[in-house]
């Protein structure tokens, strides 16, 4: 809900949204974003307090969700930012969520949910990626090294941490080339075409 851009969707819309959800048959209210990556501090759009504490602290929005708690009549997951155990609990105890939304750790390091509930760890695994010399890229490199992770989990394999920023955008690259040849491949198939690939009707 949250993508910090100037004209884009606010913490105040987002309150009104939750109370005409209320009326709606919506189990589960997930407020989730990436604030220490975007809005810029002294922006027009930018609430320096707010992004001040959201880079100190592990949860990165979890400032916003006390006011669309206390309107909402569904439970609130709040995502992003979540590795110790201690602020998960916090969270928690405080009130501030109902659940917490994880992700990104338990691809790198599956095991990390029962290693941190039977205490052998206090703070969730995160890998060190090496960057694309491109700063650009940067955000792209982590998604992309991510989608190549469950792809080997997937396959059975372990994760690599060793795979680089670069290396995951062009392993993507190629995979999605494939995928999309073998897609391209199987409707010439299945419509019975025996020439080059043409566009559907639909």
């Amino acid at each position: 809900m949250f993508e910090y851009k100037k004209g884009g969707f606010t913490s105040a819309e987002c309150v009104e949204l939750a109370k005409i959800l209320n009326g709606a048959s919506v189990d589960l209210l997930e407020l989730a974003g990436t604030y220490r990556l975007t809005t810029a501090p002294g922006s027009e759009n930018s609430d320096d307090a707010l992004r001040a504490d959201a880079i100190t602290r592990e949860a990165l929005i979890l400032p916003f969700a006390a006011p669309i708690r206390a309107v909402a009549n569904m439970p609130v997951m709040v995502t992003g930012g979540f590795r110790t155990g201690a602020a998960m609990v916090e969270a928690v105890e405080k009130q501030e969520a109902d659940v917490l939304g994880l992700g990104r750790p338990f691809i790198a390091d599956p095991e990390s949910p029962r290693r941190l509930l039977t205490g052998q760890i206090d703070k969730l695994f995160e890998p060190d990626i090496a960057m694309p010399a491109n700063v650009a890229l940067g955000p792209l490199a982590v998604l992309r090294w991510n989608s190549m992770q469950i792809e080997r989990l997937a396959d059975g394999l372990d994760p690599d941490d060793s795979l680089t920023g670069d290396a995951a955008i062009a392993a993507f690259s190629e995979l999605e080339s494939r995928k999309t040849r073998a897609l391209l491949e199987h409707r010439v198939g299945v419509n019975g075409r025996n020439g080059p690939w043409q566009r559907p009707s639909w």
